[in-house]
């Protein structure tokens, strides 16, 4: 029968200890056995694993040389440790679990009186490889399969318009999607695709890894990216960018392959979601059962003051679009018959009349309400905007969110009237939009016949399809507890910016009224539902860091990684959820720290 048990030892009720066979080290694939491995770290990113190893060659006894092992421990070489397995061989091959695999980077070897040693530090891969690498330029899909071409401004999905390829390519062994630069004709990059690519890229090719996002690939798939830049960041800053936005963590596990080989698997993990670790400690007093008590010390810090935390978030600016008719924007007492007037070309003091019949506006601002422009009061916003609350200012005209049959904005949509409105038709003259003010200016040279005819029959007019912005900026709110009570109240706003954006066609627009007129979907966008998440996921963040701890277990633990979660420490009634103030909010595993000195012990950092 396979022997299954595990053999414990030390002083009774006082000390725990473990017998493990050891720890195999390997340089470039050959048994490094005066190696010893002294520490591991694992961290959630951008900042991942690494290791230290010693030897000692004659004060530890070994027969090996100190000249020797610096040689065989040069930085650049590929080094790996694992954990030897406790029951017998199998096939000729020793039962283990990888503990670390990375490069060497530094080295550092002294001699001395009473003896020699040395030290190396190692990195993973993943982060040796990235350093140094800057991604300035973007692969792009063209007629003839993909170029690489350098770009001053890489970003995914910029202004919020799709620049992915429609399919994926096949590049360095892998199929992943790329960029597309033509106009309306790319994609909406997600969360997924965007690492995706920058994996596909820059990392596969130059290690031995892969791409884990257990139970979180329907998450990226709806997270859309908008304006994330990655110009000049090396690929892992990328990646942590990216996952900023949807609240992703990631880290990078060391696990067992074929051939008994070792493979760095990049995972992800959402902030509050992972693995439940079990932590046992029996209470002071009781005999000490290793079954029962894994916890060899414990610091806690909770600061949550029973207080109540309500966030605000805010985004962009709501942009609303509609149809607007358009008033004389000049003084009347300038007008006249004289059509050479209002020419620079045939009137020397043409800067004196150059608004007259050229400058219509919205009079947004009631700006032209009285002497010498006689327009009448401010336009009435209330309508577009959805509230009677706001401000009587200046405004500015944003292009159409309605786009044509080809998917391309309407951009400003100016139609004019030769008959006082009863019939419309695109202006097919040159304009061009007031900056300052919601209006449009007739730049042609010359003003044409028909538009004079209009003039003198007092039949003309304009109105523009167009956007304008309101005063509220997107806006939700969420509390974890009682707001209108005795407990503490903490109120936070966090201004998130275009990244939450609010989008939308109104009943005004003649694109939303005319339904034979073949259009595309329109640019519409409702982040609320999103910037809801990002304040969920925001506020399990501060819950966390409010409750910091480092927790010491006994022996090594090897398959406890960053995202794991802390739920309580049975046996000493620790709930950590209870002292949080919440379930939803548990103490997620920041930092693995595997020490192998005199005692080896498995040190989890969290919060902070």
């Amino acid at each position: 029968m396979r022997d299954n048990s595990v053999t414990y030892s030390g002083k009774l009720g006082d000390e725990l200890s473990v017998r493990v066979p050891g720890v195999m080290v390997e340089v470039d694939g050959q048994p490094a056995p005066g190696l010893e491995l002294c520490e591991v770290v694992l961290r959630s990113g951008p900042w991942l694993n690494e290791a230290c190893f010693r030897v000692q060659p004659y004060m530890s006894g070994a027969r090996v040389r100190l000249e020797d092992i610096f040689q065989l421990s040069q930085p650049g070489r590929r080094i790996v440790a694992r954990l030897a397995g406790i029951s017998g061989a199998s096939r000729g091959r020793v039962p283990s679990w990888p503990l670390f695999a990375g490069v060497i980077t530094r080295t550092l070897g002294r001699l001395r009186g009473d003896g020699e040693d040395l030290a190396m530090t190692a990195v993973d891969e993943l982060t040796y490889h990235n350093r140094g690498i800057r991604i300035e330029d973007m692969r792009i899909r063209g007629d003839d399969g993909t170029q690489f071409i350098k770009m001053n401004d890489i970003i995914f999905n910029p202004g919020g318009k799709g620049n992915r390829s429609r399919s994926r390519v096949r590049c360095h062994h892998n199929d992943y999607f790329v960029f597309e630069l033509g106009d309306g004709q790319g994609c909406s990059w997600n969360a997924a695709q965007a690492i995706g690519y920058i994996v596909g890229e820059y990392l596969t090719w130059m290690c031995d890894i892969s791409v884990t996002v257990p139970a979180l690939e329907p998450i990226l798939t709806d997270t859309l990216l908008r304006d994330v830049e990655i110009t000049g960041l090396n690929p892992i800053a990328a990646i942590e960018r990216i996952c900023q936005r949807c609240d992703l963590r990631f880290a990078l596990k060391h696990i067992p392959v074929a051939d008994h080989a070792v493979k760095s698997v990049l995972i992800f993990y959402q902030r509050g979601q992972g693995r439940k670790i079990q932590i046992y400690h029996q209470p002071a007093g009781e005999q000490l059962e290793a079954s029962q008590t894994n916890l060899v010390q414990a610091q806690l810090n909770t600061d949550t003051a029973g207080k109540s935390l309500q966030l605000t978030g805010r985004g962009s600016i709501k942009r609303f679009e509609s149809t607007f008719e358009l008033v004389e924007g000049w003084d009347q007492s300038l007008e006249a018959s004289d059509y050479n007037l209002y020419s620079a070309a045939t009137n020397d003091d043409f800067v004196r009349y150059r608004d007259v019949f050229r400058k219509f506006v919205l009079n947004e601002a009631g700006d032209y309400e009285g002497v010498p422009f006689h327009q009448g009061p401010a336009y009435d916003l209330s309508v577009v905007l959805g509230t009677i609350d706001y401000a009587r200012r200046r405004r500015r005209f944003y292009p159409c969110l309605s786009r044509n049959a080809s998917g391309e904005s309407f951009c400003y949509y100016v139609e004019v009237s030769y008959n006082g409105g009863t019939t419309w038709q695109i202006y097919e003259g040159a304009f061009n939009i007031l900056l300052n003010e919601c209006g449009i200016y007739l730049s042609s040279n010359q003003l044409d016949g028909r538009t004079w005819i209009a003039i003198c029959k007092d039949k003309l007019r304009f109105r523009i399809t167009a956007c304008i912005d309101g005063d509220e900026a997107l806006e939700a709110k969420l509390h974890d507890g009682p707001i209108r009570c005795a407990r503490p109240l903490e109120s936070i706003v966090i201004h998130a910016g275009d990244d939450y954006q609010y989008r939308r066609v109104t009943g005004g627009s003649i694109f939303r009224q005319n339904r034979d007129m073949e259009t595309a979907l329109a640019d519409e966008i409702d982040d609320s539902g999103n910037l809801r998440r990002f304040l969920r996921e925001h506020l399990a963040r501060l819950r966390q860091e409010e409750m910091a701890g480092i927790l010491e277990l006994n022996f090594l633990r090897p398959d406890i990684s960053p995202g794991d979660i802390v739920k309580e420490i049975r046996g000493r009634d620790i709930d950590f959820g209870r002292l949080g103030g919440s379930s939803e909010f548990l103490p997620q595993v920041e930092q693995v720290e595997l020490k192998l000195g005199e005692e080896w012990i498995t040190r989890l950092t969290f919060g902070g």
